[in-house]
């Protein structure tokens, strides 16, 4: 009930809006029942829905970083919620996750300081630059804490196959239209 009236309050801004906060609560919904679903949407959407700009399909995002806003938030609520009381969280951090932390803080906070302390102007392009390097971290943890087992490593490379096939169609199909 909350979330059919959450749902039409947000359909009075708008068709587009509304359709997106639909289509979010649905998978927010599959990819909190069934984890591993949030790898196969991310590994198989992501190269699809690349070309989209930012503000076109969901307002202030591009749809492959809300697809993956929506998913972690998924993944993070089922993980807090399977948490018992009293126990603590175990996080195993690994070389990967250092160095690509260590890479995401050399790609945004160097730069940005060192504009800073050149008195430099920070611009909007700045901020989002320095940030690409955490949204690949942050769809690392995805498909590491969704994708678990040997079959659903190998769902996923079948998934990813299938995303570069339908982009490969898609680019042979532009191409021979601007040809001809």
């Amino acid at each position: 009930l909350l979330a059919a009236v959450g749902v039409g309050g947000i359909s009075a801004l708008g068709p587009k809006t509304s359709l997106a906060a639909g289509i979010g609560i649905a998978v927010l919904a599959l990819v909190y029942s069934r984890p591993a679903v949030a790898g196969y949407l991310v590994v198989g959407l992501t190269p699809l829905l690349a070309g989209i700009d930012r503000g076109q399909a969901v307002p202030f995002f591009r749809p492959s970083e809300a697809l993956a806003l929506v998913v972690g938030l998924a993944l993070a609520a089922r993980a807090l919620l399977g948490l018992q009381t009293g126990s603590r969280p175990r996080l195993q951090i690994n070389r990967i996750e250092i160095t690509i932390v260590l890479m995401a803080v050399s790609n945004s906070v160097l730069p940005l300081a060192w504009l800073l302390v050149r008195q430099q102007p920070i611009t909007t392009d700045d901020i989002l630059y320095a940030l690409v390097l955490w949204k690949y971290l942050g769809i690392y943890l995805i498909v590491r804490a969704s994708i678990t087992t040997q079959v659903q490593v190998l769902r996923c490379l079948w998934v990813s196959v299938a995303a570069a096939f339908a982009v490969a169609v898609l680019a042979i199909l532009q191409s021979l239209s601007q040809i001809g």
